[in-house]
């Protein structure tokens, strides 16, 4: 009987450790699938478009970096710092900081303020990985007005040529359907290339017909 007891305690230490093993090794595929990684930088090229007219040139590159990594209630956090570099003044400035982590459905999230400070913020989707079940409703909201729910999903993989370098692209896209404040579709695109990152954006404003997109430049891992 005590023979018996010792062999079930050990199957089930081996599968908790088995289990923790596939959990830590799913973590690593996801980090490297959005490339997180303390020290990464991404560069890109800001341009606004004006309804259907060509691409306009905004002077301005985003570097991105990943800064520092944490954890905070067994969640494996990435400090991001966004920098805009003014090429026409020569002048660079810290633009936005945000706190980024993979959730338990290898969605990559991010936090607008630290976790400690704040750790009730919804979580907003950046990019849901492979997983094309999911639905994201984010609520657009300027000062005290709604203008609705932009929905985002997963579309099909594509190829697509950006600054002259060719991606395969999974594009994350949030569509804004026409109500008593929006006059048409507004479509916003977040476009991922596995084990690089964003390489491709594209938001539209809500009111006008301004579009900015950033287009990805250069990295470095």
């Amino acid at each position: 009987m005590k023979t018996y007891l010792k062999l079930i305690a050990f199957i089930s230490v081996f599968l908790l450790i088995s289990c923790e093993n596939e959990d830590d090794k799913t973590q690593i595929q996801q980090e490297d699938y959005f490339n997180l990684k303390v020290g990464n930088t991404w560069v890109y090229k800001n341009y606004t478009r004006k309804s259907n007219q060509e691409l306009e040139n905004n002077n301005i590159l985003d570097s991105v970096i990943i800064t520092d990594k944490f954890s905070f209630e067994n969640k494996e956090f990435y400090v991001r710092e966004t920098f805009k570099k003014y090429l026409t003044i020569h002048q660079t400035s810290l633009y936005q900081t945000d706190y980024l982590y993979i959730n338990q459905h290898n969605h990559l999230i991010s936090l607008a303020v630290h976790p400690e400070e704040e750790n009730t913020l919804k979580e907003y989707v950046l990019h849901p990985g492979t997983d094309k079940e999911l639905i994201f409703e984010n609520e657009i909201i300027i000062g005290s007005n709604s203008y609705g729910k932009q929905i985002y999903q997963l579309e099909n993989e594509k190829n697509i040529e950006i600054e002259g370098k060719s991606f395969l692209s999974s594009p994350f896209v949030g569509r804004l359907q026409p109500n008593d404040k929006i006059t048409k579709e507004l479509v916003t695109e977040y476009h991922y290339s596995k084990n690089i990152g964003l390489v491709k954006e594209i938001v539209p404003t809500v009111s006008g017909t301004t579009i900015f997109e950033r287009h990805l430049i250069s990295y470095k891992n």
